[in-house]
């Protein structure tokens, strides 16, 4: 006989890699401590003539904001994927509708075409 495999039926959970945490959240980690000790040893150490122990304490924001995007989650979704979605909102073009595209030759001015124009909202992203 066959021996039963079993397939995970939560598709909406990360999958846990090392120490609990998933692989975004293990690489926005590592990252950002990373990027603390780069930017404390070879920019605010030198630029301030600072030893190490103070520089770093000098960017000591750097991991926690580094914590906040790898386990904070707003309406359970991550931060890394709020900024994204609003950097992709703040980009787009705004888009305008002519209400009646066949009064448009009755127009005598600017200001009729301002009043058959409606903004219509950027797109919004939800995942």
């Amino acid at each position: 006989m066959a021996e039963r495999i079993r397939i995970p039926a939560d598709l909406n959970t990360e999958d846990v890699i090392a120490f609990g945490l998933s692989v975004r959240q293990l690489a926005i980690l590592v990252g950002s401590v990373g990027l603390w000790f780069g930017f404390a040893k070879y920019f605010i150490g030198p630029i301030l003539h600072l030893n190490i122990a103070f520089s770093m304490l000098a960017t000591g924001w750097l991991p926690l904001i580094g914590l906040a995007f790898a386990f904070l989650k707003i309406r359970s979704r991550p931060l890394d994927v709020w900024l994204a979605d609003f950097l992709a909102f703040k980009t787009q073009p705004d888009t305008y509708v002519l209400l009646n595209p066949g009064a448009s030759s009755d127009l005598e001015s600017d200001d009729d075409l301002d009043v058959m124009l409606r903004h219509v909202d950027r797109p919004r992203v939800i995942k």
